[in-house]
């Protein structure tokens, strides 16, 4: 079950494949590019400016879909940097299922209602 978000003026939902075809190799390069990503100063700017709600997904085979970063209030730069950690240290929960795209789209739609 996901938690829904809060009003806000952005709401970013990261969702990351964790099935059986992405080694631990591909897990770190998404969650590293991810982290990345968001130290990136134009997105830092982006998420502080919009006032803007980021969370993160892991998703895989049939049952198997988690939101493991809770959605994230971005007020301040610091607020980012520590997204940022969060997700490049968020573990792995799944290795070796199949792939699932429609239970992952329907974890992230159900992640957006009130």
């Amino acid at each position: 079950m996901s938690t829904p978000a809060k009003a806000c003026e952005l709401a970013l939902l990261l969702a990351v494949d964790v099935s059986g075809s992405v080694d631990k190799d591909e897990y770190r390069v998404q969650m590293d590019g991810l982290a990345l990503a968001l130290r990136d100063g134009i997105v830092a700017d982006a998420l502080v400016d919009q006032d803007a709600q980021v969370s993160l997904v892991q998703w895989t085979g049939s049952s198997r879909q988690r939101q493991t970063v809770p959605w994230t209030q971005i007020k301040g730069y610091g607020d980012v940097l520590s997204l940022a950690d969060t997700i490049q240290n968020d573990l792995r929960i799944w290795r070796n299922y199949s792939t699932a795209i429609g239970e992952a789209l329907a974890i992230s739609r159900n992640a957006f209602a009130p």
